[in-house]
């Protein structure tokens, strides 16, 4: 649908009709350079003619730009200045190497991990995880003051008893606008307090989550009740779960660099048997 989009602005972006034998009239010009619809990939543009039509002029816009500004640096560097052949050809071995690299690692690297591989990671370097954030595992409850389920919601929300924990959950998916409960993972203190009247001091909600480990507002429209489960504060070592992701990026980077090591070693060690390296220095 691209592609039929593109045509049908091409043609009414041509100011005269071409025959089967000449060029098709170019989109832009700047001096002795032409932009035809054919330089340009369909992709760029949008599915609907609207969108299109700007992308096209965006396109040409820039494009115009382009081969101005191009135009004054062949016309004000200096010959050395413009030979950028060698700058070229490092771009291309540097970006030849990587993808070959890239190919490389995903045909050869293992990147499934044991739990049993994280822990022990975890285990042997707690000292590099250290929270900056306060978190903790939290139930927060959002409800019309004038919720008919807010004395029961209120004397159950608190609770550790399974069974009033199921009613609990019944009842809040019912009448509740916002019911968030992460009593199996830890989340950031702060994403729960800014769903809070904006009221009290900074600080204020951290100091009752420490003196109480629950939230208790009426904000006169509603209801915000939140139980901490569990907390920890800024400065302490991040529980295990908290860092399971960030440990598998780590362990993935240090493999992934183990793996390209090995290919570097063994391509040198491979030209040398091969006869293929001198070195003269």
């Amino acid at each position: 649908m691209q592609g039929n989009t593109l045509k049908a602005i091409t043609l009414l972006l041509l100011a005269t009709a071409c025959s089967r034998l000449e060029r098709p009239a170019p989109l832009a010009r700047v001096y002795d350079k032409y932009l035809y619809a054919a330089d340009i990939d369909d992709e760029l543009f949008g599915t609907s003619p609207a969108d299109s039509t700007l992308l096209m002029k965006a396109y040409i816009d820039k494009w115009v730009q382009t081969q101005l500004l191009l135009r004054l640096a062949e016309l004000n560097l200096s010959e050395a200045d413009k030979d950028v052949s060698r700058e070229l050809e490092n771009y291309r071995t540097s970006l030849l190497v990587f993808k070959y690299e890239q190919e490389y690692i995903n045909q050869k690297m293992d990147t499934t991990f044991t739990e049993a591989d994280l822990k022990r990671y975890y285990d042997e370097n707690k000292e590099a995880f250290v929270l900056d954030v306060n978190i903790a595992k939290v139930l927060y409850i959002k409800l019309r003051k004038e919720a008919p389920q807010v004395r029961r919601i209120r004397e159950l929300y608190r609770s550790t008893d399974e069974r009033d924990m199921q009613m609990l959950d019944n009842l809040a998916y019912q009448a509740a606008i916002k019911y968030d409960y992460f009593g199996d993972r830890w989340v950031d203190i702060d994403l729960i307090v800014q769903q809070l009247p904006t009221a009290s001091p900074p600080g204020h909600y951290l100091n009752l989550v420490r003196s109480k480990g629950y939230i208790d507002i009426d904000d006169g429209e509603f209801v915000h009740l939140v139980n901490f489960k569990e907390v920890m504060r800024r400065g302490e070592t991040m529980p295990y779960e908290y860092t399971a992701d960030q440990i598998k990026t780590i362990m993935l980077n240090a493999r992934r660099n183990g793996v390209i090591r090995e290919l570097e070693r063994n391509v040198v060690l491979r030209g040398r048997d091969k006869g293929a390296v001198e070195i003269f220095f």
